[in-house]
């Protein structure tokens, strides 16, 4: 009611709120008054809450503000960079809200992208742009992914990939390795596979293996492979598989330890066939290599 009341009277608001003598209820009110009074008139409310010469109290009060005035998207953006600019010290704290309160209220990506950008007095602005652009990938990602082409400044690409890979590989796995490999060989699509394809194993390693098992070996994909030969329960139940996938990991030093980890937790929970495997292959070195994880596996299982 009192957020309400803001709208139209914003003074009897606070007035009403500051009025109650449990300091608890009565900072809530305060809060709920100024998210209406910044709804309306974001500037002057800001100006009230930026007077509060307690730092802690300063912050939670410009915080209800920014929320409030997120129904307005561009005027959100004036004051929260007015406000971050005129109290650098807790500016990362409002950045945060207001990203938060452009997602959560209103849906404006756009907005809170923006807003994030042209933060440069944030100390932090990385943060801010990867939690802008995370929130962005994880409800649009086709829109956020489009974007990133657009983003000429390096600081800004690193930290806005972050959250773009993030988000996208919360959200969406598969969307993200589609859009991966599309991408001609270097950094960025290692980086988006290397994310992508162990969430999306975690998510549907099925269809996560049929993706993988379209594409010829490389690299990228080595991540990706290894989560699928260490899945419990596929070492569980086809540990025999697991083995054979790990030799489709192209990195040596990674495909190696693979296969030890594989090894280990199948003789761990089932030593009498794991012998017999290890005794079957015809590489001498490797023979012993397996035959040694095998008594190591054992003797950890030893009380």
């Amino acid at each position: 009611m009192l957020e309400e009341l803001a709208r139209t009277d914003p003074k009897r608001a606070l007035a009403l709120a500051m009025a109650e003598s449990n300091w608890l209820i009565r900072d809530q009110l305060r809060d709920a008054a100024l998210r209406g009074w910044g709804a309306i008139a974001p500037d002057e409310a800001a100006g009230s809450a930026m007077a509060q010469p307690l730092m802690g109290e300063r912050m939670r009060c410009v915080s209800a503000v920014l929320t409030g005035a997120a129904e307005n998207p561009s005027a959100a953006l004036r004051t929260g960079l007015r406000v971050c600019s005129a109290d650098p010290a807790p500016s990362g704290d409002y950045g945060h809200a207001l990203i938060n309160a452009l997602v959560d209220k209103t849906g404006a990506f756009d907005t809170a992208v923006q807003f994030a950008q042209a933060a440069t007095m944030v100390d932090r602005q990385s943060y801010l742009l990867d939690s802008a652009y995370y929130q962005w990938a994880q409800h649009e990602p086709d829109r956020a992914l489009g974007q990133l082409a657009n983003i000429t400044d390096p600081k800004i690409r690193d930290a806005a990939m972050k959250g773009i890979i993030e988000g996208c590989a919360s959200a969406n796995p598969q969307k993200l390795a589609d859009y991966a490999a599309k991408l001609p060989e270097g950094d960025d699509r290692s980086q988006f596979l290397n994310i992508a394809l162990p969430k999306w194993v975690g998510k549907n390693p099925e269809a996560a293996l049929q993706w993988i098992n379209r594409a010829d070996p490389h690299p990228d994909y080595d991540k990706g492979v290894a989560a699928l030969a260490m899945l419990p329960s596929l070492i569980d139940n086809r540990p025999e598989v697991a083995m054979e996938l790990t030799d489709s990991i192209c990195d040596t030093a990674r495909r190696t330890l693979t296969k030890s980890n594989v090894f280990f937790q199948w003789a761990r929970s089932d030593p009498d066939a794991a012998r017999k495997y290890a005794e079957s292959a015809q590489n001498p070195e490797y023979r012993e290599t397996l035959m040694d994880d095998l008594a190591t596996a054992i003797a950890s299982k030893t009380p």
